[in-house]
């Protein structure tokens, strides 16, 4: 379960004044969408898969691994259930976990306050995602500061297709990716005794505090 300063810590850094737009309930203004900006969906596409919620890059989030950030974030939906839990974190195909999500929603597992809960959920296992793997990072950095798109049929976490969708997924990237270049930044400035500091323990807040 995500902790309640860790959850306000997450909402004040996604949700500056550039993106709070993304993160409300009014439908996103349709938008056109440039031959400069970036548009990606299945972990499969190149050269931009890696942006992709199932990519096969593990993170680690309160020591405990999950194979993508779609497996972290469906133990998060479903926490009420340890063994549910256990079945996602092995699934090895989306297959498998489309198969498991039908039979928890048919059985009603879901968290009761998920609706509430899951944006804060895939910023986390996203910032996680790219701060762990070097080579994720890369491919998300090489965007400069490109607009990024999740280009699927999903009105929420997508553009919908035609730019009508609130495109959640792809502010979060953008958010995500000022979040690390803003770290870097931060690193480079820092003497030599104190860049060279172990980093915080995975889990812990990152966020800085509320202001």
């Amino acid at each position: 379960m995500l902790k309640t300063k860790e959850t306000r810590n997450l909402r004040e850094f996604t949700c500056g004044k550039a993106n709070s737009f993304f993160f409300t309930n009014n439908k996103m203004p349709n938008v056109k969408i440039s031959k400069s900006d970036i548009r990606f969906h299945e972990a499969t596409e190149l050269p931009f898969g890696a942006l992709s919620i199932m990519s096969p890059h593990t993170l680690v989030v309160r020591r405990v691994t999950y194979q993508s950030v779609y497996h972290f974030f469906l133990c998060m939906k479903y926490k009420s259930s340890p063994t549910l839990c256990e079945q996602i974190r092995s699934a090895v195909s989306q297959w498998e976990l489309d198969k498991i999500v039908r039979k928890a929603e048919a059985e009603g597992l879901a968290d009761p306050d998920w609706e509430r809960q899951m944006i804060d959920v895939m910023v986390l296992g996203v910032y996680y995602k790219f701060k762990q793997n070097a080579d994720a990072a890369m491919v998300l950095n090489g965007t400069g500061n490109r607009n990024i798109y999740d280009h699927c049929a999903d009105p929420f976490w997508g553009d919908g297709g035609d730019g009508s969708g609130r495109n959640h997924m792809g502010s979060i990237l953008m958010a995500v990716r000022r979040r690390l270049a803003s770290e870097e930044k931060v690193k480079e400035k820092k003497p030599v005794h104190e860049a060279q500091r172990p980093a915080a323990p995975v889990g812990s807040s990152v966020f800085g505090k509320r202001k």
